[in-house]
């Protein structure tokens, strides 16, 4: 349980808190300035540690540096932990998870198409989020994921202007990962239903939050 506890959210919360507790007395806090004040300081920061370890041993010390900060940025539990856990849960209890995630739980007709949906936007954010940036950019691809998805998240108490700047940021960062789980929904079987919802969730211009479930669950 130990390394656990290295990967919990809450460090991402408290950088946020950090950040917004010393910027939000500023005009501009409510905008796209904001938010990327928000993220930039975690990403120099992991940049300028890569930058330092990579030619050391070479690269070792990087790479071990990379797998921690993935590591972390996976969150705290498994996709199937997940499923199990919540599959126990009572339904008012459930309602409460998929409203943290933002699911609609208006468009799940019961408790498991409240767990269903939660599982997926948990999916995306947890591993196919994560993985794609750190593939494309690195671990600082995958800090920069995740201080967004709690940038939306908890940008929601700072004002409409704040909020709305996060929600777009994390739209364009979940566009190609939402697809490509999208698509491995379709290979998996779902092929009608998958693309039925690319088409539904496609209608925005950004990809904006409230498309992801219709993009991966219709």
């Amino acid at each position: 349980e130990a390394p656990q506890r290295w990967r919990r959210p809450q460090w991402f919360r408290d950088y946020y808190g950090l950040i917004a507790g010393r910027l939000r007395r500023f005009g501009w806090w409510q905008g796209p300035v904001g938010v990327l004040a928000v993220v930039a300081p975690a990403v120099i920061f992991i940049l300028l540690v890569q930058a330092l370890l990579t030619p050391w041993l070479f690269g070792l010390p990087f790479w071990i540096f990379a797998a921690a900060v993935l590591f972390v940025c996976m969150g705290p539990e498994s996709l199937p932990r997940l499923a199990e856990r919540y599959s126990a849960l009572p339904e008012t209890n459930a309602r409460q998870v998929a409203q943290s995630l933002d699911v609609d739980i208006d468009s799940a007709p019961d408790a498991f198409g409240i767990l269903r949906d939660s599982l997926i936007i948990k999916a995306l954010e947890q591993l196919y989020g994560v993985l794609f940036w750190f593939l494309l950019l690195g671990p600082a691809g995958a800090v920069a994921y995740r201080v967004a998805v709690v940038a939306r998240r908890q940008g929601r108490r700072e004002g409409h202007g704040h909020a709305e700047a996060a929600e777009r940021l994390l739209g364009i960062l979940e566009w190609l990962p939402a697809r490509l789980l999208a698509l491995s929904f379709a290979l998996g079987g779902a092929m009608d239903e998958a693309f039925g919802g690319w088409r539904t969730g496609a209608a925005g211009q950004a990809f904006p939050i409230d498309s992801r479930l219709r993009l991966l669950s219709a």
